[in-house]
């Protein structure tokens, strides 16, 4: 039931062709820009709130990642689904990458908000996690434990990202 409800939403989404998943992916990437944008002069948040927020850009680019292979090439059989091969996968992780960066980068220059490697390690964490579960969902075979297995497997390592991040590689304090 799970895995059907998952492959679903997988398939309304390419009924688009390749070009819009494109236009949506651009528009999301437009929309983290947005929110990176915005001042944010808060006090230093105690580290609970700090790992909540760098959790969050584990969906955000998770997201992205997840629009880009609306706009990736796709096969036919045995279901329509995104070609998640190794080029595909190289080509989608590589724009999140550069986009995670440069989003890093223009945080720096906005004020009261920072920049940090680590926020980027949690973005991938984030694309990774949905390139991995949507490769199991492409396979006919993929079960409803694989499913939650790879889910529950997909958050611990977002959360140890976020973890990483906020603890470990702490941004420096916002200008």
């Amino acid at each position: 039931m799970l895995v059907r409800a998952h492959r679903a939403v997988g398939r309304a989404l390419l009924r688009l062709p390749r070009l819009g998943g494109a236009v949506l992916t651009a528009v999301w990437a437009v929309t983290i820009y947005l929110l990176s944008d915005s001042s944010n002069p808060l006090p230093v948040a105690p580290p609970v709130p700090l790992f909540v927020n760098n959790m969050a850009h584990a969906p955000l680019f998770g997201f992205l990642c997840f629009l880009a292979l609306v706009a990736a090439p796709r096969r036919m059989e045995p279901f329509p689904w995104p070609r998640i091969d190794r080029r595909t996968c190289t080509w989608i992780l590589a724009a999140v990458l550069c986009y995670a960066l440069f989003d890093e980068w223009h945080q720096s220059w906005v004020p009261g908000r920072d920049s940090s490697l680590g926020d980027v390690l949690t973005d991938l964490t984030g694309a990774c996690s949905v390139l991995w579960v949507a490769s199991g969902l492409g396979r006919p075979s993929f079960r409803t434990r694989s499913l939650v297995i790879r889910l529950v497997l997909c958050l611990a390592a977002c959360a140890s990202a976020a973890a990483i991040a906020t603890w470990a590689m702490p941004a420096p304090q916002p200008r």
